[in-house]
């Protein structure tokens, strides 16, 4: 069932916005980007808490645009593998079961967001966001060379969407060409 939660800062409610970006991590939903309703780029990103059912301080997304038609974003908490290379069964619980490790609750998240735009030329960015255990941004990496290097990169794909695959960033969505209509996959190795 739907459930309305007024938050007691309403300055950290998101605005308006559609075709935003958005990723969900354990009981944490990150909400970047996306456009208001006079179609405006909005650069802020925002967590919603749930379980605690309140909007977190919103973050700058630093004059970067991030949207639905050419963006996509997921998060990710580094996960501690132990013998024979894989993830305890605690890992693999309930998120939102009481009995979670304090461990687990702190570890910060990383929040990757790949962005194409096409044009003459088409042109790829990666960024990283790294979010502490307090929800402040503490660092921005823009990881877009590493996605340039080679002489094979995705093309501009529309409505992209991304998943991790424990080291691997899957990057997935339609590619058309006055020619062609693809649905393309495309795999990079984050280490």
């Amino acid at each position: 069932s739907w459930e309305y939660h007024a938050s007691s800062l309403e300055e950290s409610l998101p605005s308006p916005r559609y075709a935003h970006v958005s990723s969900l991590i354990r009981d944490k939903l990150i909400v970047i980007g996306g456009q208001d309703v006079h179609n405006q780029y909005l650069q802020d990103m925002h967590i919603f808490d749930i379980r605690r059912g309140s909007w977190c301080t919103p973050l700058s997304s630093r004059q970067h645009q991030y949207g639905a038609y050419r963006s996509a974003a997921v998060a990710v908490t580094p996960i501690e593998l132990t013998p024979p290379f894989a993830p305890t069964l605690d890992l693999l619980s309930d998120a939102f079961e009481e009995s979670q490790s304090a461990a687990e609750e702190v570890a910060d998240i990383s929040i990757h967001v790949y962005s194409n735009f096409s044009g003459s030329q088409v042109t790829r960015y990666l960024h990283t966001w790294k979010v502490n255990n307090q929800l402040e941004c503490v660092e921005m990496q823009d990881q877009s060379d590493s996605i340039s290097v080679g002489t094979v990169s995705p093309p501009a794909l529309r409505f992209p969407t991304a998943f991790m695959c424990g080291q691997q960033f899957i990057l997935a969505g339609p590619h058309f060409t006055p020619t062609s209509q693809q649905f393309q996959i495309w795999a990079l190795d984050t280490n």
